[in-house]
């Protein structure tokens, strides 16, 4: 009987204790900050009708604070200061402790920017196979024929290969075939096998980034990513390390391996003198992972400065420097 009480007694005692999430915040440099304004809310709902509780404190001398809750589901965490970018975490398991470090960036000088978020409100294609397509990052679009663009800031290459369907896509693919007939009778749309082969057939692709200029180039960033804040990259472009290629491949038949770790950062429009040192160049950063469609498409969200020799890359969004009504032109809200 003691020991069925004891059971009970630490059963309880760990329920009423419930998770304990320890935070810590820093800069860049992994300095603490004090008097950062956390939340942390564990999310639930329990059969006592307790829902949501938030439980906020201010870090302390060494970046750090604790929060104790009860969470059903999951719990999130918000940091915030005056005069830096918010930050936000999501989805941490419930039923456990957790430790979280995390950087705040300060907001310094932001800035108006060319900025668009390309294939995202409309799928963009690729216009051409096998060919180096050029895009203008001031435009927002692939360099003439295929756009308004007229200064080439990179390149793209895209190549794919039809690898055939599965066996339940076979077998759709007969059924569908049977019924274009009715289709053609009843005025509905007819899909042809290049049509089907295209939404729901299996391909391999390769997509390729390069550059026109000597020692323009692309860095990956993932050390210094930070997908929880609304200042993902560090505020400048790096000033070296650029390499001048980039490769990924691409499958449609299998779950997409999306990376939310990864952002860009690149150089471009170098200018060199009669020694090959940079006179002068522009710079840009993507955010988040280049995402390509081995059936076609692109889709990926850039920053870019036009003033020359300038690697502030922090966005002032109230600035956008293309107009409203452009397609991919959204500003993006301060708040993570």
């Amino acid at each position: 009987m003691r020991t069925v009480t004891w059971i009970a007694f630490v059963f309880g005692f760990a329920t009423l204790r419930g998770e304990v999430v320890r935070v810590r915040v820093t800069d860049d440099d992994a300095r603490p900050i004090a008097g950062a304004q956390v939340r942390v809310i564990f999310g639930a709902t329990l059969a006592d009708g307790t829902r949501d509780v938030t439980v906020p404190f201010l870090t302390d001398q060494l970046g750090t604070g604790v929060a104790r809750g009860r969470a059903e589901f999951r719990t999130s965490v918000f940091v915030a200061k005056p005069g830096s970018y918010d930050v936000r975490v999501d989805g941490l398991r419930a039923g456990q402790d957790h430790d979280v470090t995390l950087v705040l960036r300060e907001r310094k000088s932001p800035i108006p920017l060319h900025v668009a978020r390309i294939g995202f409100d409309r799928v963009e294609h690729f216009p051409k196979q096998g060919v180096w397509l050029g895009f203008d990052f001031s435009a927002g679009d692939w360099i003439a024929p295929h756009g308004r663009g007229k200064i080439e800031d990179l390149r793209f290459r895209f190549r794919n290969i039809f690898q055939g369907y599965g066996e339940n896509l076979r077998n759709r693919l007969a059924e569908s075939m049977a019924r274009n007939k009715q289709a053609v009778e009843s005025g509905g749309e007819v899909w042809t096998e290049e049509k089907y082969k295209l939404q729901v057939g299996n391909w391999d692709a390769v997509f390729e980034v390069s550059f026109p200029g000597d020692k323009d180039g692309i860095i990956e960033e993932t050390l210094r990513y930070l997908p929880y804040n609304v200042m993902r990259l560090p505020h400048a472009a790096p000033d070296s390390g650029y390499v001048p290629s980039w490769r990924v491949e691409a499958k449609s038949y299998v779950p997409p391996q999306l990376r939310e770790n990864v952002g860009f950062f690149l150089r471009t429009r170098t200018k060199l003198d009669s020694r090959g040192n940079i006179v002068s160049a522009h710079y840009a950063k993507i955010t988040g992972d280049i995402e390509v469609d081995a059936r076609g498409s692109i889709r990926f969200h850039y920053y870019f400065n036009p003033v020359a020799n300038d690697r502030n890359l922090e966005f002032d969004y109230e600035r956008n420097l293309f107009p409203k009504d452009m397609v991919g032109a959204r500003n993006v809200p301060l708040r993570p």
